[in-house]
């Protein structure tokens, strides 16, 4: 278990064994993805089970943008009125506490005349697992939210594999309204070089469909797993930075409220706005004709900005 599973944080930045201290940028930063393998080990736990932490150096997603929309931590923030509500009125009271009470949870209060407080015959956990209780009449389930996003938030996609073409999918915690609502929920901005077209959802590929207990279960306790998937091809696809945002999608019971944004980067292998760890270098980026006239030859498609330096004498670009 770590610190940040949540949003897929992993990576640990203490420099003594006597302690553990992770750290993780929210915006995409290679410098994470550099000091990402995690070698120092621990003296404060027996058998720490160190298997992520130890491989973050070798993987693109340390160095990915990390706030990621499918996350279950904005359900958490918007109730947290009523939990920081009920701890002021029982956190006096001994042996109790109060915990948002999760999908699953079962709830039984009893001997107690305060309906914030009660008993419980037992209570049985998975490991590092959790349970919040609230009164019934307090109870307010989830909303629907998006629980997962394919290839991934933040992706780099390589063009020469896609042919103009990339699969995605979005995985949704309750039975959405229909297909087509999902499909109109759906918006797609495309940033690419010159006057390529956006990319755009084939409806001919569009699917929605049920997914069966425990095929889409995340490994941390507290998830909200999924229950339906929309997955369609995105076609004229062109090198560059396409965001594809759903809008307040409707389920049968409800909908979103948000706005969700999802990046895929799309390019070759030297665009480093795509790859940037292994395009951090070019021979051909500048070019000086004989009449001294200097022309940016860049590989960058995607990106929106550009920064330079007069007196290290260097090129960027920003996406």
């Amino acid at each position: 278990m770590y610190y940040g599973e949540e949003q897929d944080f992993y990576v640990h930045d203490n420099t003594a064994q006597n302690y553990l201290y992770g750290r993780q940028a929210m915006s995409a930063a290679q410098a994470w993805k550099m000091h990402g393998c995690y070698t120092k080990g621990t003296t404060n736990y027996v058998d720490w089970p160190a298997d992520r932490v130890r491989t973050g150096c070798l993987g693109d997603t340390v160095a990915s943008r990390q706030r990621t929309p499918r996350s279950a931590a904005g359900q958490m923030r918007l109730l947290r009125p009523l939990m920081l509500e009920r701890v002021s009125r029982i956190s006096s009271r001994p042996m109790s506490g109060l915990r948002l009470k999760v999908p699953g949870a079962a709830f039984k209060a009893s001997g107690s005349n305060d309906s914030a407080t009660g008993c419980l015959d037992k209570v049985t956990l998975a490991p590092y697992g959790f349970r919040a209780y609230v009164p019934t009449a307090d109870w307010t389930g989830p909303s629907i939210m998006v629980t997962k996003f394919t290839p991934g938030h933040d992706t780099p996609v390589d063009s020469s594999d896609t042919k103009g073409t990339v699969e995605i999918s979005f995985h949704f915690s309750e039975e959405m309204l229909s297909c087509a609502a999902v499909t109109e929920a759906i918006t797609i901005k495309s940033t690419v070089e010159g006057s390529n077209e956006t990319a755009i959802a084939d409806e001919n590929s569009v699917n929605y469909e049920g997914i069966s207990d425990g095929k889409d279960e995340l490994p941390y306790a507290g998830a909200i797993t999924s229950s339906y998937s929309w997955t369609a091809n995105l076609i004229n696809v062109a090198d560059g930075i396409h965001t594809i945002t759903v809008i307040d999608a409707k389920s049968r019971s409800g909908s979103t409220g948000s706005t969700g944004k999802f990046l895929i980067r799309v390019g070759q292998r030297d665009n480093p706005i795509v790859f940037p760890s292994s395009s951090v270098t070019s021979k051909t980026l500048l070019e000086v004709d004989e009449s001294g006239m200097i022309t940016i030859n860049h590989q960058a498609p995607g990106a929106s900005r550009w920064r330079y330096s007069t007196n290290w004498v260097l090129v960027g670009a920003i996406g």
